[in-house]
């Protein structure tokens, strides 16, 4: 099956009632063209020539932009616009079937603004605490850190998606809590707090 554009039986019409027939018109375009030529001519005018009620009308359908012949496109624009919108049409819904059908991604969701502040854990000595801990966390998989030199000892810790079970009950017996998945858990040893 092949595609062609349709005729441009207006323009051919046109033509035949300027009296130039093009080659390949329609025989019915032509014909009624011919007839309807033939009865403006025979048509009296105020002048009595029958001419010049066709070349009235054909200088006002100039005048109004009527007897412009369109510019056709070509066979082969019209055969990329129909390929192009078949692609479109077959594309756009695997698309969004990929798009809707893709797993999340395994790393967590980035969040804005500062990290959490660090959970606070009162020991009697500070430093051997944070050591401690840091032992217990890496000796199950996770990775456990000094960082900073303040006064106070810090650990930043990060604990894989699969040793969360066994980092948060650690966790939880030193009063500490996992945060989401993918957040570092900072924690901060300090003395206790002297009672008055």
């Amino acid at each position: 099956m092949t595609l062609r554009p349709a005729p441009d039986d207006d323009g051919d019409w046109i033509e035949a009632l300027r009296g130039r027939p093009p080659a390949g018109a329609e025989p019915r375009t032509l014909e009624e063209a011919g007839r309807i030529r033939s009865a403006l001519r025979k048509q009296p005018t105020d002048e009595g020539e029958p001419e010049t009620g066709l070349d009235a009308l054909l200088f006002r359908l100039r005048r109004e932009g009527l007897l412009e012949t369109r510019a056709r496109l070509r066979p082969t624009v019209w055969y990329a616009l129909a390929a192009s919108l078949a692609v479109a049409a077959i594309a756009l819904p695997l698309t969004l079937g990929l798009l809707r059908d893709a797993a999340p991604p395994d790393e967590p969701p980035l969040t804005r603004g500062l990290p959490p502040p660090a959970q606070v854990l009162h020991a009697g000595n500070p430093a051997e605490a944070a050591r401690e801990l840091a032992f217990v966390l890496n000796a199950i998989g996770a990775r456990a850190e000094a960082v900073g030199d303040g006064p106070h000892p810090r650990l930043r810790i990060q604990v894989p998606a699969e040793r969360r079970a066994a980092a948060a009950d650690i966790l939880a017996r030193a009063g500490l809590t996992l945060p989401p998945p993918g957040q570092p858990l900072r924690v901060e040893f300090r003395p206790p707090p002297s009672t008055p």
